[in-house]
């Protein structure tokens, strides 16, 4: 599911300024790289959080990444609860 997330994540962010699209791939690596760990890090997760928070303003206008970057958020979530 994560790896489905994040591959729609890319295919969206050609649209995208080049500096834009590097801030949200940075935020969403350091999440996979978080997540695939046997023990994630809550505190990492919640920071990663914190970070997609105002990259939804970046991707406004591309609908289907607001989406993938929302379902990254849910999935995150599971593992902060």
């Amino acid at each position: 599911e994560l790896e489905r997330i994040i591959e729609g994540i890319k295919t969206c962010l050609s649209g995208l300024k080049k500096e834009d699209a590097d801030e949200i791939m940075d935020v969403v690596d350091m999440a996979q790289n978080e997540l695939r760990k046997p023990e994630p890090k809550t505190s990492r997760l919640r920071n990663c959080l914190t970070l997609i928070a105002p990259m939804m303003t970046i991707a406004n206008g591309v609908p289907t990444l607001v989406s993938n970057l929302q379902k990254l958020q849910d999935f995150i979530m599971q593992y902060i609860q």
